[in-house]
């Protein structure tokens, strides 16, 4: 399923890094960051936009350590960069890459993009035109990785139906790893991508454009049985929330219509206070 590019990090980017504000938002080698040397499948998570606010985004954080759980699943990050290299990689030519093993993200299995907030749905394609991914869904071919939406506004996919393969609906701390073994089998019984995409689509949670049925929020019961990231990733620059993060509660009781979060991450789930206290 991999496109193999010439792209070498040494020799295409450490160049242009002194050229660029804040150049540590584009090295990776963070504290508590995993590196796998070998894996079956690839799966990027992206967060639409820099490095900062990105690396500030609990969820994205749960899902990193739930999927480098499996063996055989790598999962690396993936930024928008600031313009300054964005500029540079369209003059240079260059593909973006990933923070861990400094892959162009072309040649991931799945490249999975949070939508938190709509602000961020042009940086979305951006991010899709630097990795030299064809933006359309019906564009792609075997070879091309499968982009994956999640978050709070996948609830609302339509507007970004053209450039996604499926969307994956709630939440994600189990589901995730469903949808890397999905394709990962799929990929080992030499399956093309439409017919992955195909078998993701039969999973309640995901909707994709072409579905003619409803999806269904992907639900975590007891937050005591989802992973929770203990060795945290540590930002190489400061982040916009800069602590450590504990999930306390999900949730919310007041269920105002205005409020976003607290009708998408309903019902109401709350950790122990023993349980706090352990994984703090």
């Amino acid at each position: 399923m991999s496109i193999k590019t010439n792209f070498d990090f040494e020799r295409d980017v450490i160049p242009l890094l002194p050229r660029v504000a804040k150049p540590a938002r584009y090295t990776g080698g963070e504290y508590n960051s995993v590196v796998k040397t070998e894996s079956r499948l690839d799966f990027v998570l992206c967060y639409p936009d820099v490095y900062e606010i990105g690396m500030s985004n609990l969820g994205l954080r749960i899902l990193y350590q739930a999927l480098n759980e499996v063996e055989g699943i790598a999962a690396e990050r993936a930024y928008v960069p600031w313009p300054d290299l964005a500029t540079l990689l369209r003059e240079k030519g260059i593909p973006l890459w990933t923070l861990e093993r400094h892959r162009p993200l072309a040649e991931a299995d799945l490249v999975g993009i949070t939508l938190q907030y709509e602000m961020t749905f042009t940086n979305i394609l951006l991010l899709l035109e630097l990795s030299r991914i064809p933006l359309l869904a019906a564009d792609r071919r075997d070879g091309d990785p499968i982009i994956v939406g999640g978050g709070p506004c996948a609830f609302n996919p339509a507007p970004l139906a053209p450039w996604f393969d499926i969307f994956v609906l709630g939440d994600g701390d189990l589901s995730v790893v469903e949808v890397a073994e999905t394709v990962r089998a799929g990929k080992e019984a030499g399956q093309s991508r439409a017919e992955i995409v195909a078998a993701l689509c039969r999973l309640p949670y995901v909707w994709a454009p072409e579905l003619k049925r409803e999806a269904r929020r992907s639900i975590v019961g007891d937050l005591a049985d989802a992973p929770f990231p203990v060795r945290q990733l540590v930002p190489n620059v400061r982040a916009i929330q800069d602590r450590g993060l504990i999930e306390v509660s999900r949730g919310c009781t007041n269920g105002c219509r205005f409020c976003h979060a607290g009708m998408t991450y309903r019902p109401v789930r709350e950790r122990t206070p023993d349980d706090l206290v352990a994984l703090a």
